[in-house]
């Protein structure tokens, strides 16, 4: 039981806003997930293949790598800045999935209406 002054009392979100946030979310995400492995995930995997296909590796710096047998590290260099990039650019996304949004709702409400009509006249 929620005591008498709780000021969110009462103030619940209809679930065709529920919806409509669930629907901004999945196609932010979705658009995410699409463009970083068309763009980002899938030109690296024939790199990532090559370069763990070749058996014997002569490094100039040996003391850095005394016993290499595999690419290990030059695979982790390859794909350390993708990761990077990939687990940022959530943030991006947003930006222009909710400036999108923001404006589409602003036309269909007609907000910039009045500003328009003033700058105008």
């Amino acid at each position: 039981m929620q005591p008498r002054i709780y000021v969110g009392r009462g103030m619940h979100e209809s679930q065709f806003a529920l919806l409509k946030y669930t629907i901004f979310w999945v196609l932010l995400l979705a658009s995410k997930f699409l463009f970083s492995f068309y763009v980002q995930i899938k030109p690296l995997v024939k790199p990532t293949k090559d370069i763990m296909s070749i058996q014997h590796v002569e490094y100039a710096w040996h003391e850095f790598f005394p016993n290499a047998q595999n690419n290990y590290c030059a695979v982790g260099a390859l794909w350390a800045p993708v990761l990077m990039v990939y687990f940022m650019d959530t943030q991006i996304w947003y930006a222009i999935f909710s400036t999108l949004y923001g404006g589409i709702v602003g036309a269909f409400d007609r907000l910039g209406e009045v500003l328009i009509s003033f700058i105008l006249f």
